[in-house]
């Protein structure tokens, strides 16, 4: 009995020592536990925050997506507006380079218009200048006529002298050669 009593106290320090590495174990099992759970919260805080900051993201990276597409539309609008504003410059271009070209042909009708106004008042005045002489040389045709029928009359009187009817004739011709070869101060001209 003796060995059953040494071997009842060796397995009671047994189950004690055993009992007691259990119960050591299953503290720092449960302190191991505790502090896990904790990270554990710690982490699932952290994802959700991680989740809330990634759909902030997606929703700031739609806008932006949605901002770019506006603006590559916009883009799209000012390049179409460019190219068309280009090919109105270019047509205004044209047009003022026509308008130039009708304007020097019309400025240079205008020169020749004014030249031959010019030319047509020349031929005006020299109108009015020939008329002039001509209404002159009229006057004095008929002042020689008259002066001719004088001169006849006297000259069919039988008391005149053939001497006063020489002078007479020969100032009357050199009167006539006078006003023929000379050309008549007209005024204005």
């Amino acid at each position: 009995m003796s060995w059953y009593k040494n071997t009842n106290n060796l397995i009671s320090v047994c189950l004690c020592v055993v009992t007691c590495i259990l119960a050591f174990n299953y503290w720092s099992v449960s302190q191991q536990s505790v502090v896990l759970e904790a990270r554990v919260r710690v982490c699932n805080q952290k994802e959700l925050d991680f989740n809330g900051v990634a759909s902030e993201c997606k929703k700031r990276i739609s806008e932006l997506h949605d901002k770019i597409s506006i603006l590559n539309s916009d883009k799209e609008v000012i390049a179409t507006q460019k190219n068309s504003l280009t090919e109105l410059a270019a047509s205004r271009e044209d047009m003022i380079k026509k308008v130039k070209a009708e304007l020097k042909e019309e400025t240079s009708a205008k020169e020749r218009l004014e030249g031959q106004l010019a030319a047509q008042a020349d031929l005006q005045e020299k109108l009015t200048t020939s008329e002039n002489v001509n209404s002159q040389l009229q006057s004095r045709i008929s002042e020689l006529e008259s002066q001719l029928e004088a001169h006849n009359a006297n000259a069919v009187q039988p008391d005149s002298s053939a001497e006063s009817a020489s002078s007479a004739e020969d100032t009357l011709s050199n009167d006539a050669e006078e006003s023929l070869f000379t050309e008549p101060h007209v005024e204005g001209a």
